[in-house]
């Protein structure tokens, strides 16, 4: 009988975010890879979205949702990493574990600490799994001590394999001295979606841009790391023949909302459709302050790029709440960096020339590193070839 993968995670649509779409295009790709394999998902209802979702069965496998307290509870305990934590765990802890005790399973796909935490608990129960970890963000480990340290390790080394998001991540896991074999691949997106929508002109005049002027596109959560607050204090550097346009949702959304409210070529779009940011991706100049963490881009930055849509971001990260140098670095052909706060945000836009671009440099470096063809058949091989066994 052909046993079936599980993926245990917090995080699944229709909750919207940048690991509920990876894992929405990993299963297309497996099932293209293979329509036999059943894929079965173990999460909660969604946490951070206000859509209702209840335990269903697709053409792939089943998702069982464990119904607990959304309300975005996720994002107000950031500040409490430890108290956001056990937050994700415990509801999972007990839903997940008949799931995670079947023999259906021959392979157990655990995304993000929380989740991997759980199968590192009851390894000596799973031993007739393979338990692969992925980790979707750089945790910086290396500045982890004493019993956190101590504790993330526990957590990793008892995988049999990690799945490692950018050479950033698997050089903070090496610091902390783990021998898992590990793989690293990109972010994807599917390029089937994500690409020029039409001719630029023809999608201004549908949006209702202006036809000659230069543009920059926000898209992200309206949290601080996003730079969501620098860009609002820059909202009166920009020339007044200068738009933006804001895309996302988030917390203080009603204060963004006011403050574009105050500017005639500052323009918030909020939610929209998928096809709709396809349309803004395609019709803009830039994508600004466009998300990299480090040493590697960000899911919306990627979409960009694919859609021909060149980056103005930061020379630092703001992640995890500490400052920090961005250190990838990106060809002139598709990105430009700015100063650090809205005054230096403001500088690079008013000074950008659009024609300095080409959408198909954009297309090309981007399908050269975050492929999918690549980067999606390093996760198949890892996570649905039966040769890889268990770790003794």
């Amino acid at each position: 009988m052909k046993k079936r993968l599980l993926l245990l995670t917090p995080f699944f649509s229709p909750n919207v975010g940048g690991v509920e779409t990876f894992l929405d295009d990993l299963i297309r790709h497996i099932r293209e890879r293979d329509p036999n394999q059943i894929v079965d998902v173990v999460t909660y209802c969604p946490l951070t979205t206000p859509v209702r979702a209840r335990t269903e069965t697709t053409a792939w496998g089943t998702i069982y949702r464990c119904p607990y307290v959304g309300n975005n509870l996720f994002y107000r305990l950031e500040r409490w990493p430890a108290v956001q934590f056990v937050y994700l765990a415990a509801g999972l802890m007990v839903y997940a574990l008949p799931f995670l005790l079947s023999r259906r399973y021959d392979c157990v796909n655990t995304h993000g600490m929380a989740a991997s935490f759980l199968t590192s608990l009851l390894r000596p129960l799973l031993r007739d799994k393979r338990l692969v970890a992925t980790i979707h963000t750089n945790y910086r480990f290396a500045e982890q001590q004493g019993l956190a340290r101590k504790f993330s390790r526990w957590i990793l080394a008892r995988a049999d394999h990690l799945l490692i998001d950018a050479d950033g991540c698997h050089d903070d896991l090496r610091a902390l001295g783990l021998t898992v074999p590990g793989t690293v691949y990109y972010n994807w997106v599917d390029e089937t979606v994500f690409k020029p929508a039409a001719a630029k002109a023809a999608v201004r005049a549908r949006l209702g841009i202006p036809a000659a002027a230069v543009t920059g596109l926000f898209v992200g959560r309206f949290n601080p790391e996003k730079g969501i607050t620098e860009l609002m204090e820059s909202f009166p550097l920009i020339q007044p023949d200068r738009h933006i346009y804001i895309v996302g949702s988030g917390r203080n959304e009603a204060e963004v909302q006011a403050a574009c409210a105050r500017f005639e070529n500052i323009h918030f779009v909020g939610r929209t459709s998928l096809a709709t940011l396809v349309d803004y991706y395609t019709a803009c100049d830039v994508l600004a302050f466009a998300s990299i963490d480090e040493s590697y881009l960000a899911r919306t930055s990627i979409e960009a790029l694919n859609c021909g849509l060149p980056l103005l971001t930061c020379k630092t990260s703001a992640y995890a709440g500490r400052e920090r140098p961005v250190t990838l670095k990106l060809p002139t052909t598709v990105a430009r960096f700015f100063d650090p706060g809205a005054v230096g945000f403001a500088a690079a836009f008013n000074e950008l020339d659009a024609s300095q671009f080409d959408p198909q440099d954009c297309i090309a470096y981007v399908s050269s590193v975050y492929g999918r063809a690549t980067n999606a058949n390093r996760l198949y091989d890892v996570l649905c070839d039966t040769s890889i066994g268990v770790a003794p």
